[in-house]
């Protein structure tokens, strides 16, 4: 009978351990980014039963901590920016793990105003890591009590954890992607060559200002449109051509050279002879590096004023310098 009770305690414990983790399933997994982040923070605080709890990015530079969700005393709170210096998450930062002081907080960091304002009692805090190990953001949650002293109270604060640390890592690979995209824009658009970029179908998906010059058009007027309408037929079936055939051809071999070009129509019954070259995109690079290194060289490494390269290439000097660090093209010792 004794064993019975013992049986059906556990049982009704795991059902509702169970009926736990699918609240905190439910309560984030329909958002993404800083929505998921403020339904994860009071939720956790909900769950843990904590006076508090905060998302974070990390900021290496300055050794410096950036909200993106605090939840405090049942309401958002925004301290913004602050020094990991004489808190708590510096233990976090520091020791690149779990961290957690469970209680006399205080005691650990008289000076810290923050704590002493909000009678905070403990903490609990780690660390988010990107796929090199370092570090990128934190969890942690703060208490006007002492942390209770059992496996389940670290168990969900670690599930949370887990959560939390793969859409932190989701978002800065998304925002890692846009950067990288942003560079390889400023680089093409500074490009004196034409270039244009179109789809499966035929569809202009990107064109630079040099190509926009020749075909004499507007950005507007010539994205999504198809390219047909801006080559002359031989050239467009040229281009169909050499498709085909680099479809059917290794990747090494996937250069070709139009010696007598493809002719654009700029306007009706205009016609641009353009000398044409279909390049791979580190082949493109590599041919952006030389253009700026000769006109670097042209005007004695000079970058602006009416004598420098940025003047003969047609752009601003600071977008020189970009392109420079971008493409590690460093002027003579």
């Amino acid at each position: 009978m004794k064993s019975d009770q013992i049986k059906a305690k556990y049982k009704v414990q795991l059902n509702e351990e169970n009926a736990l983790l699918l609240s905190i399933l439910d309560g984030t997994s329909h958002e993404t980014g800083e929505a998921f982040f403020r339904s994860l923070v009071k939720e956790l605080a909900s769950v843990l039963n904590t006076y508090g709890a905060l998302v974070a990015d990390y900021l290496p530079d300055s050794k410096q901590l950036r909200p993106r969700a605090y939840w405090l005393g049942n309401d958002w709170v925004d301290p913004g920016v602050y020094d990991i210096a004489g808190t708590p998450c510096q233990g976090v930062i520091e020791k690149g793990e779990l961290f957690q002081i469970p209680d006399y907080v205080i005691d650990h960091y008289p000076q810290n105003k923050f704590l002493k304002d909000h009678e905070l009692v403990s903490y609990t805090g780690m660390p988010f890591k990107d796929a090199n190990g370092n570090i990128i953001g934190h969890l942690a949650v703060l208490d006007s009590k002492p942390i209770p002293d059992e496996a389940r109270f670290m168990a969900l604060f670690e599930i949370f954890g887990a959560r939390a640390a793969a859409e932190m890592r989701r978002i800065k690979a998304e925002d890692e992607v846009r950067e990288r995209e942003e560079r390889l824009r400023r680089l093409i658009d500074g490009a004196m060559d034409s270039i244009i970029d179109f789809d499966h179908s035929f569809h202009i998906n990107l064109i630079n200002t040099s190509a926009l010059q020749m075909f004499d058009t507007a950005d507007t007027d010539i994205r999504n449109s198809p390219i047909e309408q801006w080559l002359t037929p031989a050239s467009y079936q040229l281009i169909r051509k050499l498709i085909d055939d680099f479809q059917r051809s290794s990747e090494q071999n996937r250069k070709t050279w139009i010696g007598k070009g493809l002719e654009g129509k700029a306007k009706p019954d205009v016609s641009s002879a353009a000398d044409a070259i279909i390049m791979t995109a580190a082949e493109m690079r590599d041919a952006q590096r030389e253009n700026i290194r000769r006109a670097l060289e042209a005007c004695n490494w000079k970058v602006s004023g009416a004598a420098g390269a940025a003047s003969v290439l047609g752009i601003k000097p600071s977008t020189l310098r970009s392109q420079m660090k971008a493409l590690d093209i460093e002027g003579p010792q």
